[in-house]
Parts: structure tokens; sequence; C-alpha cells
């Protein structure tokens, strides 16, 4: 086992040496350091100790949204007239040809909301995003221009029905 010890001694005004001793006898001189033009070596020291409730909201924010864009699926899915089958046919039942306009406003509000989500979602990620190593949520940014396309669609397709 060898024993190091490690000095620091000012060579000159402007120079700093760090020197490294070894036992018996042996000398290294490690780096040197500019003080007056700060050419330190800055070292990285990570101060988060674990995730705080911002950085654990913005996954939770992602699949929220997803789950309110599957239940808006099936409010437009039971918005629409059903289509004829052999059975309808078969015993002549009446079905609506028209769409059911309070499940348009209800799919309507929950893309809504999805987006609100999203837009959520992403200003959380965007107030801890200060590091390189720092990542901004795909699927926060995907679902909020999939919502938003689809509120625009929306608006187009159903506007004279709402």
């Amino acid at each position: 086992m060898q024993f190091i010890l490690m000095f620091r001694i000012i060579y000159s005004p402007d120079m700093i040496y760090y020197i490294k001793y070894k036992r018996g006898g042996g000398v290294v001189i490690l780096e040197k350091e500019n003080y007056e033009t700060n050419d330190r070596p800055k070292r990285f020291v990570e101060r988060r100790r674990s995730k705080d409730w911002v950085t654990k909201a913005v996954p939770i924010f992602s699949v929220i949204g997803w789950l309110a864009s599957l239940v808006m699926l099936v409010f437009l899915d039971r918005a629409k007239p059903p289509s004829s089958d052999f059975f309808s046919r078969y015993f002549g039942a009446q079905l609506r040809t028209e769409w059911n306009v309070s499940l348009l406003r209800t799919a309507l509000i929950t893309l809504i909301t999805v987006f609100c989500f999203c837009v959520f979602g992403f200003l959380f990620n965007a107030a801890r995003h200060r590091r390189k190593t720092d990542k901004y949520n795909k699927s926060i940014l995907i679902l909020g221009i999939i919502s938003l396309a689809g509120i625009i669609a929306f608006v187009l397709v159903f506007g004279n029905m709402l």
C-alpha cells in the first residue's frame, strides 16, 4: 500500500503548482493554475439529492394526458352515428343519422384538457431544464402537438354543430 500526500505550494505570485509526495521519495507535479485568468479546473458538484416534485410531476402529466386522449377517443366513437350491419337491416332497426352533439362537446372539452395538461407539463419540464443533462419529455411535446392539431381539426369539421 502506497502512502500519498498532496500539498499545494506557491512557486510564484501568479502560478500555483500541485505537488504529490510519495512515500519513499518521488515528487510528481500534477497541474498548474493561473490565478490571474481564473483557469482553475471546475469541478461539477451534484446538489440534487433526488428528484423533486417538479421532475416527478412531468411524467405524471404525460400519463394523465395520454389517458385523457384515450377517453376522448371513446367519447368521439360514441358520438358518431352507428353504422348499419346485418342485424339492423334484417330486423329493420331505426338508426340515428346525426352525431350526438353533447358527446361531441364532451370530446372537445376533453381534448382541450389534454392540451392544458401538455402545456403545464412542458412548463414544469422547462422550469427544471437548466443543465445539459436535463431533457425535455418528448411524450408531452408529441401529445401537445397532436392535441392542438385535433382541436383545430375538431373545430373545422364540427364547428357548425357546436
